[in-house]
């Protein structure tokens, strides 16, 4: 799920936490890891 940009300041730490946590559960895939 992608934000179409202009999320505010205060909400950057959570989404970042938030797409590193799915990434634990390996439930995203991000570019810098091999599949």
């Amino acid at each position: 799920m992608m934000t179409s940009g202009g999320y505010m300041k205060s909400s950057a730490r959570v989404i970042a936490d938030s797409i590193t946590n799915l990434s634990q559960k390996n439930l995203v895939q991000l570019g810098s890891q091999p599949d």
